[in-house]
């Protein structure tokens, strides 16, 4: 609850603004009892035509005042709601991509994704409902039981008696509804889930044959949630129609024993039908309570499921890596950043930098027990090529997420220039180094959006990363060149044109480190070699570090690292290797005889 008021403070003239408006428009509906007392015992029997156009008058006036603070109302809670919700948006959304890698590798996708958007409307939803019940209902209670009690008390009593019945009637429906509401969302998250799963994944679904599986298992939990969802629904209705059984005493009671007030003459029927009116004061504020409350259990359970995602964040670990421990956020950060501009070069300038990497001593095991590296060590750069190699499984990749701090070593440091890499900033290394993943994401937008990504850079400097990257060609052959939309994640390009653009983005940052995950493993002969020679090129101006399945590379790298699959490795030069490693010389082997089959295929073509 501290995180949503902390989220609506900022906003909070909206709210009060909204406010003002709902309680003017309420103390405009306030003189209406009153002017059908007036007319019923004073008007109509002095069959004054003056006073009744006075009231008729007075009545108009109020009306258009009620329509302008309706209006008014509107405005500022739709605003507040709007406003609001962004900003509650945009904290959870920067909460997750502030957290470790391996933190959101946990999550699925489509339950995040709910948390974000559709909880988050329920949220605003039912908040600022809440807000508008609540501020009717305080002042029309407030006015409604001073008045009652003013014209009989004795009835007002009456009339108040079942108030407390409301009470419970409402405990007992929120405390349900909140349960069921909670577990609903959840549904809904796996719902969400299932639905981008298959959504992704329809190529996969479709060359299986398997439409009618994914059909039935996404129909299962749909339905699951909607069940759910009207478990809820119907809870808050018993709640509600409880409410209004009670809310049906009032009524009977006004006319049995305000009727005998009437006749004993201890009340005229002005102030009868006045207080009958009134009643509604005293009941409406009620049930809208009631039914605020009931309500916002739902906003409540997508609290209690935003408050869920924060506490299964790992605090302590982005706290370290932020620099949050004692001290202060930001006076610790400050000191991370100074500390690490001292060793990286000026302030962290990537023009200063060597992008010298080692790994010392390093360790890691994905579970305990199973360790996929084990005291590995080796420096490579500055500018210069390391290429690893092993058997799938072997770790490869494992380290170079040590390398962009998606994961800590259990043991030993990897640092960059003399610096543990954990202890550099984001700021700072994000400047320094570039990453090139295995299956690279494109975004739906231009190619120069994707080249970007963020980064401020110009024409020029788009060509010139293109052109390193031997992407520039089959740009310019593009409908709109630098302006052609790529399809969702790039399926309107080739594997290789994919890699090559990725290779872009990454060297236009002109990072002193760059990283190749199985960059080539999944394209053509001619893309792999527009690659290599880009990666080569690159390797004269930038600490690059290949993972690859193959050793086409190993001549034209100053180092090659074997990883063996049981933790260790062995570093040195292609001759070396081949002379020592039973390994690389496996893999070496195997390289040749894939190049001479396709070689001897080439030739029957050919031929």
């Amino acid at each position: 609850m501290k995180r949503l008021i902390s989220a609506a403070w900022p906003h909070r003239r909206q709210a009060l603004l909204g406010l003002g408006a709902i309680w003017i428009t309420v103390l405009t509906q306030l003189p209406m009892p009153f002017i059908t007392r007036y007319l019923v015992d004073r008007v109509f029997p002095s069959g004054s035509v003056t006073l009744l156009y006075a009231l008729v008058g007075f009545f108009l006036a109020l009306f258009g005042t009620r329509l302008v603070f309706t209006y008014l109302r509107s405005f500022f809670l739709v605003l507040f709601r709007v406003t609001m919700g962004q900003d509650l948006r945009m904290a959870l959304f920067s909460r997750v991509l502030a957290s470790p890698v391996r933190f959101i590798r946990r999550q699925q996708v489509g339950a995040l994704m709910a948390r974000i958007s559709s909880d988050m409307d329920v949220l605003q939803a039912s908040l600022t409902g809440a807000i508008y019940n609540l501020g009717v209902s305080v002042v029309t209670f407030a006015v409604g039981v001073a008045t009652v009690l003013w014209i009989n008390w004795r009835l007002g009593l009456l009339a108040m008696a079942v108030i407390p019945l409301y009470a419970l009637v409402t405990v007992w429906s929120s405390r349900r509804v909140r349960a069921q509401a909670q577990a609903a969302r959840g549904a809904y998250a796996r719902y969400t889930r299932g639905l981008q799963e298959f959504l992704v994944h329809a190529e996969t679904i479709k060359a299986f044959r398997n439409e009618d599986y994914a059909a039935t298992r996404l129909g299962e939990r749909l339905r699951e949630y909607l069940v759910l969802d009207g478990r809820s629904e119907l809870n808050a209705a018993v709640g509600r129609v409880l409410a209004l059984v009670l809310g049906a005493v009032a009524p009977v009671a006004l006319m049995l024993f305000g009727g005998m007030e009437v006749m004993a003459g201890r009340m005229t029927l002005g102030w009868y039908l006045a207080f009958g009116a009134l009643l509604n004061y005293l009941y409406d504020p009620v049930q809208n309570t009631a039914d605020a409350i009931i309500s916002v259990q739902s906003g409540l359970a997508c609290v209690d499921r935003m408050n869920e995602l924060f506490a299964s964040m790992p605090e302590a670990e982005v706290a370290a890596v932020l620099g949050a421990e004692a001290g202060g956020p930001g006076a610790k950060r400050t000191a991370l950043v100074a500390e690490a501009a001292a060793v990286l070069g000026a302030a962290g300038d990537p023009d200063s930098a060597e992008g010298r990497l080692s790994f010392d001593d390093v360790s890691f095991a994905y579970a305990p027990g199973r360790p996929v590296l084990s005291q590995v060590s080796f420096a490579c750069g500055p500018r210069d090529l390391t290429l690893i190699v092993g058997r799938s499984g072997a770790g490869k990749t494992t380290l170079l997420r040590l390398v962009l701090g998606f994961e800590d070593p259990s043991n030993g440091r990897v640092r960059l220039d003399g610096e543990a890499v954990a202890r550099i900033p984001g700021d700072v290394f994000r400047r320094l180094v570039a990453y090139v993943p295995q299956d690279p994401f494109l975004f739906a937008d231009t190619v120069a959006a994707n080249l970007s990504f963020g980064l401020q850079a110009g024409q020029e400097d788009l060509e010139w990363a293109a052109r390193t990257a031997n992407a520039h060609d089959f740009i310019m052959n593009l409908p709109r060149g630098y302006d052609t939309v790529v399809g969702e994640m790039g399926h309107d390009l080739s594997g290789g044109q994919k890699q090559r653009l990725a290779l872009a983005r990454a060297i236009l940052r002109r990072p002193r480190v760059l990283l190749l995950d199985e960059a080539m493993s999944s394209v053509d002969a001619e893309s792999r070699r527009l690659l290599e020679a880009a990666v080569v090129e690159m390797a004269g101006a930038a600490t690059v570090l290949v993972v690859a399945h193959d050793v086409s590379l190993a001549h034209r790298a100053a180092r090659v690292v074997v990883l063996d699959g049981a933790g260790g490795c062995d570093v040195g030069l292609h001759q070396d290797l081949l002379a020592r490693s039973e390994l690389y010389r496996l893999l070496w082997e195997r390289q040749f005889e894939a190049q001479q089959a396709e070689g001897l295929h080439v030739c029957r073509v050919v031929t």
